[in-house]
């Protein structure tokens, strides 16, 4: 067998090794004390939700002796790179150990791959799960725009919501035909039985829409846990507190509830009309008759014969039952709590058997009752429907309006969403990554020089091996070829052509980024796109800053490419966690290797941090014919871009002039018309606090950034205090950012800001 047929053969050998899988999980090895992957969990259910960071649970262990390491996991991320996470690791002997992880696959995902290795990243086990291995190495393909509901506790709810796929139940009339489609078919329900398992880090429950749980179980949990999911709910987080028990448990999830609420003690109560109501209205939205052409494959004729109309019949009679009353007084109102489900013993406004109303910049529903005890005489009626009310009510739903306008999770597969070219976990996303990109990265001119050198090392590589070479065989009269000076001159014209455009750059290093900045009071959310060029081949170095979370993201692939990577070398990050110091939660990226004239795009998310000395001050006054903004100490070579104020009546772009050379502050006002109401600039929608996709710009503001994730979550809460009237939120764009993450370079700062609204003395 010739040599080359050796080579050959070794390569492809090597080829076979490495794609073969990893072992099976618990399968072990010959050593029993060696260190092991025993299992990997998905807490909040498989399969996970795509572009979406949920928690990863990875059991090791190593037999009676101690070991020190890391545990990683990495998956293909954007089309362009692998992303690697690690976290520290430590076993116990004769322990098999959970270690914390997070993941954010994106749809598509193929394979994750988890390893266990040393603290010098010698592997001792790896794992790899695969949409082609079977059980229990079996990765479940992430799914897009799934509404996702964690139940913590027994499983009630999930078992009340349970929906066996393609079963229906049957209409109880002739004229009602099948369920129209709706959130519903995308909504699922994953348990998580104990509350000592909910995650350490904040980030982890960015896997879930809204959480389900009783008090007296989230009042089990570990107080890290506890720590990161009040951290998550002011982030834009939602919760669902059942409140079981008469202690003042419920008061953790609300902190300075003092005087905002007031929870009674158990008492026999008769649901008003409105909960009971409500079962039969989402009965009647769910059964809805069958409209002409409504399904493709039923006959003209008998589409036409079909009996159309409505279910009048009046709400079903409640029983009586215990309960709690929770009422919420005029400061709770002015906060933006709201009471809902009335009962027939307690008539008056603000008394109820549900709240709901903002927690920082989330939102948390508070129910005095057990819903699955909520029976009607209606046999259509019960807890499943009061649940399902209760998610897809427009005032009082937990979930976000984002999640609520979610179809079918089959569209992804089918649908045009499946065609969109870039990260996001849904249309909206894709839109606000791209367009708040295309809008910060930067565009330089490389210059011809750098193509009139390249192609100077063609011409010279095409003379040397070609009439010079023939030049040199004349001289030394021989006719023979030798392949070592063509290989000679090929080498040295690569490698011209290589550091030729390394001496011949031009321009700087850019770092552009696009911020979304929610501020309350003294504290701040901070979410955003981050673009790099590169001028030169270097690292990119991102800040390392409490509590935030990076990840890569693209404007160039489709969801089919999404589980590929063609491009970028892996990127390396490192999860801290509850431990970890004022960084708790954080996922953080270590230095990524950029070549030159190329652009890597990233993602972050920050939990809630002091206010920046940046952030300007905002004051909103109200007078008789007139509004009055007064924005102050605005930065230094920062140009305020558009304003935008939204109070419950609208949103509205003031007049008003920006601060010349030297100021740091501007007036805007808004005039009434007594006659007319408000002018003619004034909007009802798109409100402030929402994403508008249809607009790519307002006045040259950036508009579709709201809906990048961070923000988008906190879209109700900001609304919330908005709609109570006593509130105004305040949107102010910021060009020319040259501090934080945008040094050097440019940078795009939008600022929300939720103010009181302060009124003017009479005269």
């Amino acid at each position: 067998m010739s040599r080359l047929w050796r080579v050959l053969l070794c390569v492809l050998a090597l080829l076979v090794l490495r794609a073969a899988p990893a072992r099976a999980l618990g399968g072990g090895g010959a050593d029993p004390d060696s260190p092991r992957i025993d299992r990997i969990e998905f807490p909040f259910g498989s399969p996970m939700s795509a572009e979406r960071w949920s928690p990863v649970v990875v059991h090791i262990s190593s037999g009676s002796r101690a070991v020190q390491g890391w545990v990683e996991i990495s998956y293909p991320q954007d089309g362009s790179e692998n992303v690697a996470l690690i976290v520290p690791a430590a076993t116990t002997p004769g322990v098999s150990v959970p270690i914390e992880l997070v993941a954010a696959p994106p749809h598509n995902t193929d394979q994750i791959v988890v390893r266990f290795v040393s603290e010098r990243f010698r592997t001792f086990d790896a794992v790899r799960l695969s949409t082609q291995a079977p059980p229990p190495e079996t990765l479940a393909n992430p799914v897009m725009e799934m509404v996702r509901v964690l139940e913590v506790g027994d499983g009630t709810l999930r078992d009340c919501l349970k929906k066996p796929l393609g079963q229906i139940p049957e209409p109880e009339d002739a004229n009602v035909g099948p369920p129209v489609p709706d959130f519903e078919d995308a909504l699922a329900v994953d348990l998580l039985g104990d509350s000592k398992a909910l995650p350490h880090a904040w980030l982890s429950y960015q896997g879930a829409d809204v959480i389900v749980s009783k008090a007296s179980e989230l009042a089990r949990a570990d107080a890290r846990a506890k720590s990161a999911l009040l951290q998550w709910i002011g982030a834009g987080g939602r919760l669902v507190v059942i409140i079981d028990s008469p202690s003042p448990e419920w008061k953790m999830w609300v902190p300075g509830s003092d005087g905002l609420l007031q929870v009674d003690e158990p008492q026999v109560i008769t649901p008003g009309g409105e909960v009971m109501r409500a079962t039969l209205e989402r009965w009647r939205q769910r059964y809805s008759p069958i409209k002409k052409n409504q399904f493709s494959g039923m006959p003209e004729e008998q589409r036409e014969t079909l009996p159309l109309g409505t279910d009048d019949r009046p709400a079903p009679a409640a029983t009586r039952l215990a309960a709690r009353v929770i009422s919420v007084t005029k400061a709770g109102e002015e906060k933006g709590w709201i009471s809902a489900w009335g009962v027939a013993e307690h008539p008056e406004p603000g008394r109820g058997l549900l709240a709901r109303g903002p927690v920082g910049l989330g939102v948390v529903t508070l129910i005095g009752v057990d819903v699955a005890r909520l029976r009607v005489t209606d046999a259509r009626a019960g807890a499943r429907n009061v649940w399902l009310s209760l998610l897809a009510d427009e005032r009082l739903s937990p979930l976000s309006r984002y999640s609520r306008a979610w179809g079918r999770p089959t569209d992804q597969y089918y649908g045009f969403r499946a065609m969109q070219w870039n990260s996001g976990v849904d249309a909206l996303e894709r839109t606000a990554i791209r367009q708040a990109l295309d809008q910060v990265t930067p565009n330089p001119q490389i210059g011809s020089g750098v193509f009139y050198g390249i192609a100077g090392c063609l011409l010279l590589l095409g003379v040397g091996i070609g009439p010079l070479e023939r030049w040199r065989s004349k001289r030394r009269a021989t006719s023979r070829w030798h392949i070592s000076r063509a290989l000679l001159w090929i080498g040295a014209m690569s490698l011209a052509g290589l550091l030729l455009p390394m001496v011949m750059r031009r321009g700087d290093s850019v770092r552009g980024s696009c911020e979304v900045v929610d501020v309350l009071d003294d504290t701040q959310w901070r979410c955003g796109v981050v673009s790099s060029y590169s001028a030169r081949p270097e690292s990119v170095e991102l800040p390392r800053e409490a509590s935030s979370a990076w990840r890569g993201v693209s404007t160039g692939f489709s969801a089919w490419e999404a589980g590929r990577r063609v491009g970028f070398g892996d990127l390396r990050a490192s999860l801290l966690l509850a431990d970890g110091g004022e960084e708790a939660g954080s996922v953080v990226l270590a230095p990524a290797s950029q070549a030159q004239w190329t652009v890597r795009t990233f993602q972050f998310q920050m939990a809630a941090g002091p206010r920046e000395a940046s952030i300007p001050r905002v004051r909103v006054i109200k007078a008789a014919k007139s509004w009055r903004i007064d924005i102050t100490e605005i930065p230094g070579g920062v140009t305020p871009g558009p304003v935008m104020l939204a109070t419950k009546d609208g949103r509205v772009s003031p007049n008003g002039t920006a601060p010349g050379p030297g100021e740091n502050s501007m007036t805007l006002e808004v005039q009434i018309d007594s006659a007319a109401g408000w002018d003619g600039q004034w909007q009802q929608t798109p409100n402030i606090y929402e994403a508008w996709p249809y607009e790519n710009s307002s006045n040259n503001l950036t508009w579709p950034a709201l809906a990048l994730s961070g923000a988008r979550e906190r879209d109700d809460a900001i609304a919330a205090r908005v709609k109570s009237g006593r509130y105004a939120c305040v949107m102010v764009q910021l060009n020319g950012m040259k501090d934080g993450i945008s040094t050097p370079g440019r940078g795009v700062r939008l600022v929300r800001l939720v103010v009181p609204i302060e009124e003017e003395p009479a005269p």
